[in-house]
């Protein structure tokens, strides 16, 4: 998907997202980061990314935007819709240029 908050992260030269709100603490240490560019479409490329994603059901695809898997359509869209929407929580927080409040880990996970 190419969203709008989801294009714009991965745009970031960091595109971690931090644990400031319920739907990021839903994704803390759950996306993977796929920056392996210089490809279009291929088989070899998509085949990078189905191993990079690993366990995770979220993969980040720098300067492009973000994939999704699950095991039903219905769960990826679900994981899309959220990814999306804490994408847009946490650029909107920084665009305040105000400190942001970073949950710990133990509460995150």
């Amino acid at each position: 998907m190419h969203s709008k908050y989801a294009t714009a992260l991965s745009c970031l030269k960091d595109p971690t997202l931090p644990p400031i709100d319920q739907n990021t603490m839903r994704f803390y240490n759950r996306i993977a980061l796929y920056d392996d560019f210089g490809w279009l479409r291929c088989e070899a490329a998509s085949e990078k990314m189905a191993n990079n994603i690993g366990n995770h059901s979220t993969c980040l695809l720098a300067n492009h935007g973000i994939l999704t898997a699950a095991p039903t359509i219905a769960q990826s869209f679900d994981n899309f819709y959220y990814i999306d929407k804490a994408c847009e929580t946490y650029l909107s927080a920084l665009s305040t240029g105000k400190e942001l409040n970073i949950s710990s880990n133990e509460v995150a996970e």
